[in-house]
């Protein structure tokens, strides 16, 4: 194996180094000359694991706990996503889908510390609080995107083909997603992919009833 150095370690007299351009060896002044040393970062492009703009899609993972309250007012507490988003969600929940979380104190949390705030995260947030108030477990291989409307509709998200891809690498088997991007899908994908119109068609999917 041969490595070639691109860059000295040339030093002025205070012992700092000099500017890059001043440490280039002829390789190196070579490779940025003709942009090879974009190379790398242009495979990995190719690959998937890299995006020519902005970061590639995040999926995360939501914990709910729905207990009784001890108090006259239900707690909710939301670590990672907006407050007020949780308490939105949770009275859809109450009204469109019947269960009772009035005297339920409800916890949500972003495992891993990460900070969310966009809409596709909705229905997962929606789905995991469900799942503790029934007691019915999600299966790990599930995922699932959309944006929750007032009336429990469930709404397109865009770059759903990135999002896709990037549950199927994770090792996902079902990908629940609104039924208005299912029908503009054009890629084929290694999931079970379902579209749903509302939250009730999401729980019925994720719970297996």
């Amino acid at each position: 194996m041969y490595k070639f150095r691109t860059m000295t370690n040339k030093k002025d007299k205070d012992g700092n180094l000099l500017l890059d351009e001043k440490r280039l060896t002829k390789f190196g002044k070579i490779l940025r000359k003709t942009s090879l040393d974009e190379i790398p970062e242009f495979i990995n492009i190719l690959k998937g694991d890299m995006s020519f703009v902005g970061p590639r899609p995040l999926l995360v993972e939501f914990q709910a706990l729905t207990t009784g309250s001890v108090y006259g007012l239900p707690r909710r507490t939301a670590n990672g996503i907006d407050y007020n988003r949780l308490t939105l969600l949770i009275a859809v929940l109450e009204k469109k889908s019947g269960l009772l979380l009035g005297n339920q104190d409800v916890y949500l949390n972003v495992v891993g510390g990460l900070k969310i705030n966009e809409p596709a995260i909705d229905l997962g947030i929606l789905l995991a609080t469900a799942s503790s108030f029934k007691n019915i477990p999600i299966p790990r291989n599930v995922v699932a995107l959309g944006e929750v409307g007032l009336t429990g509709e469930v709404r397109a998200i865009n770059l759903i083909d990135k999002r896709l891809k990037e549950a199927e690498k994770l090792g996902f088997k079902t990908c629940i997603i609104p039924e208005s991007n299912k029908k503009l899908l054009k890629d084929n994908y290694k999931l079970d992919i379902i579209g749903v119109k509302n939250i009730n068609e999401a729980m019925k999917v994720a719970f297996g009833i």
